[in-house]
C-alpha cells in the first residue's frame, strides 16, 4: 500500500492554502483513476495565526473525502517557526514516508506519483517550484488547481511575454510538457527544498530532524540536506517531475540582506562535511501538547 504523511505548512494565507489542498486532493483522485489510489495523512501546521485561519481550508478538505485522515497543527507564533512545524508534524506522522510542502504551491500533475515512486529509505526527492508573480497567482482559480492546467505552457505562456508576470522558471512548464523531466532529473545531488521534498521518517530521525537552533528564514532545508548527505542520503533532484507551482508573496520575514548572507554562508559551509546532527532537533522535543492539535477528519 502506498502511504505517506503529508506536512502542509502555512501562516495567514488560507486562500492559497486551499488552492494548495484542491490541487493535492485533485492528484490523489487521479492517482485513483489509474489504480494507484494512495493512502494519504494530512497534516496542516499553523505557524500560529491567531484567527486560525487555516482552520477552514482544513475542515473544507475532510468534505472532499481524499484524505485518508486529517489534522491541524497549531503552535505559538515565535518569528520564523517552521522548523519547530516541521519536527513537531514528523514525530506525529503515522507513516514513514513524509512530503513536506509549502502551503502557497500547488502539486502539478505527476508531482505526487514521482514521490512514491522515487522513494527510498536513504533518499530524499526534491521538486522544484516554478514561481508565478502577483497577478497570475490571483488568476489561479479552482479550476486551474483541480485540473492542473496551471503547471501547463497555456497557462504560463502568457504570463512569461508579460512583465513581472512570472518570478521564477517559466521554461519548467514547458520542459515538463516535452517530457524531459527523466532525463533532466539528478540523482547524487540537489539540495532538500522544504517547499516541496520527501524522505522517510527513519531517515530525518537519523540526523536528528530540522535544525530549529537556524533562527530566521532561509536555508534551514538547505542545511538539512547538507546534513543527510553527510549521513549517507542520496538526493534525487527530480525538479521537473515533482514541480510545483508557487503563489506570490511578499517576504517581509527574510531580515536583511547581510543577516541572510551571513546565514548562508555558515549553512554552505556544512556540506560534505561531517556534520550530521540538528543541534536543536527532533530529540529536543518536548511531548506533544494535545490543546495544540485538532483531528479535522
Amino acid at each position: 500500500m502506498r502511504e505517506l504523511t503529508a506536512i502542509i505548512t502555512s501562516y495567514r494565507s488560507p486562500r492559497p492554502l486551499r488552492l494548495c489542498l484542491l490541487a493535492f486532493a485533485a492528484e490523489i483522485e487521479r492517482m485513483g483513476a489509474r489504480g494507484e489510489r494512495p493512502q494519504v495523512d494530512l497534516i496542516v501546521a499553523d505557524d500560529g495565526d491567531p484567527e486560525h485561519q487555516s482552520r477552514g481550508p482544513a475542515q473544507e478538505a475532510a468534505q472532499w473525502r481524499a484524505f485518508r485522515s486529517i489534522r491541524r497543527l497549531w503552535q505559538v507564533h515565535d518569528g520564523y517557526g517552521k522548523c519547530r512545524l516541521a519536527n513537531k508534524s514528523a514525530l506525529a506522522a503515522r507513516t514513514d514516508l513524509l512530503l513536506y510542502l509549502d502551503g502557497d504551491s500547488l502539486l502539478a500533475p505527476g508531482a505526487l506519483e514521482t514521490h512514491f515512486r522515487l522513494a527510498g529509505p536513504m533518499r530524499y526527492v526534491a521538486g522544484n517550484q516554478l514561481r508565478l508573480g502577483a497577478q497570475a497567482s490571483e488568476a489561479v482559480d479552482d479550476s486551474l488547481a483541480k485540473s492542473g492546467r496551471c503547471a501547463s505552457p497555456s497557462f504560463i505562456l502568457p504570463w512569461a511575454l508579460k512583465k513581472d508576470g512570472l518570478e521564477t522558471k517559466p521554461h519548467y512548464a514547458f520542459l515538463r510538457a516535452l517530457g524531459l523531466g527523466p532525463l533532466l532529473r539528478r540523482t547524487g545531488r540537489g539540495g532538500f527544498n522544504g517547499g516541496c521534498s520527501s524522505l522517510h521518517k527513519s531517515l530525518l530521525e537519523k540526523v536528528n530532524g530540522w535544525d530549529e537552533a537556524l533562527a530566521g528564514y532561509g536555508f534551514d532545508d538547505t542545511d538539512l540536506g547538507h546534513r543527510l548527505q553527510n549521513a549517507g542520503a542520496v538526493p534525487v533532484e527530480a525538479r521537473l517531475e515533482a514541480m510545483v507551482v508557487h503563489l506570490f508573496h511578499g517576504r517581509p520575514y527574510r531580515g536583511t540582506e547581510a543577516a541572510y548572507e551571513e546565514k548562508r554562508k555558515k549553512v554552505a559551509a556544512t556540506l560534505h562535511g561531517t556534520q550530521t546532527q540538528a543541534a536543536q532537533g527532533l530529540a529536543q522535543q518536548g511531548a506533544l501538547d494535545a490543546s495544540t492539535w485538532e483531528d479535522v477528519a
